[in-house]
Parts: structure tokens; sequence; C-alpha cells
């Protein structure tokens, strides 16, 4: 039934300790986020002495609750961190939603049943690239729904009577010096 994380109720979970950890004045540590990788290495080890397949290790689940406290530390240690202006992080941050639902179908394309038999550093240079490449995708598929949606939304609010004050300020044209 947890379908491994993938399912609504799970990222309905991790969406509330989110805006829980938003709201909250709790500060991320470096040890604690060290500690739980070092739990969650551990599990893996366990996991493939024990021979199961990469592919049905548990202790990648994102139901898992290392994985999510993991997640949920990692935000607060970021947290920490004054980036200035946070716009750009808003925008990549908008299309982390896009990467939670196409990233597995993209996972099916990259060839991982063979990296075991792969040189170390060529399994982590893949990872790296393979990371990076799906996040761009989403990022560009997002950024089209994002420029879509927006058209859309300015458009049925130009047609709705009553909404017409709020296109205008969408619009960028004060109501006062009309």
């Amino acid at each position: 039934g947890s379908m491994m994380g993938y399912s609504i109720i799970n990222f309905s979970l991790v969406y509330l300790i989110g805006a829980y950890l938003r709201d909250s004045d709790r500060r991320g540590s470096i040890l604690r986020l060290c500690l739980y990788l070092i739990i969650l290495v551990v599990w893996a080890y366990g996991e493939m002495k024990m021979g199961t397949q990469f592919i049905y290790m548990r202790c990648w689940y994102y139901c898992n609750p290392i994985i999510i406290l993991l997640a949920a530390e990692l935000l607060l240690v970021f947290r920490g961190f004054n980036a200035g202006s946070k716009r750009w992080i808003n925008s990549l941050a908008g299309a982390s939603f896009t990467v939670y639902l196409m990233h597995e179908g993209f996972i099916l394309f990259l060839r991982n049943e063979n990296m075991g038999e792969w040189n170390t550093a060529l399994v982590f240079l893949h990872l790296i690239a393979s990371v990076i490449g799906i996040y761009l995708i989403c990022y560009l598929v997002w950024l089209v729904y994002e420029f879509i949606m927006s058209r859309l939304y300015k458009a049925t609010l130009a047609k709705t009577f009553l909404n017409n004050n709020i296109y205008k300020r969408l619009d960028g044209k004060d109501m006062r010096h009309e």
C-alpha cells in the first residue's frame, strides 16, 4: 500500500511537515543530518548484505521515516543560510512538485540495471548527471506550465466583469490614477 512513498498520502504528509517547519523556529544541525545519513547508509549496506536488489531496498523508499527526517533536517539546515534574494530559490523550488510527479518515468530510461558492473567513478558521474538532467527537464516543463497557466488565468480574469479591477492590478495598473 505504500507504493514506495509515491502516494498522495505520503506527499501530503511531507507537505504538512514542510509547512510546520516553515512556521516553526527550529534550526537545522549538520551533526543530525550526518547522523541520519549514516543510519541510512548502514541500513542500505545491511539490505545489500541480505541480497536485496537495489530497486527493492526499503531504505530508499520515500515513505521511510529516516528519508523524511533527512529531508526535513536538510530543509532546516538550508533555512539557516542567507542566500540573498529568495526569488531564484522560489523559482527553482516551484518545480519540485513537477520533479516529484515526473522523475520516476525518467528513471526508467537511465539504464540503471547494470550499474553494479560499472566503475565507481562512472556510477557517481552518471548519478549526478541524471539528477541534474531530470531536474532541468522537469524545470522546463514547469516553466511551460507556469507560462500557459498565467496566460489562462489573466485571460479568465479579463473576461470576468467582477474581477476587472484585479486584472488591472495584475498588469501593474493602479486603479486610483485612472
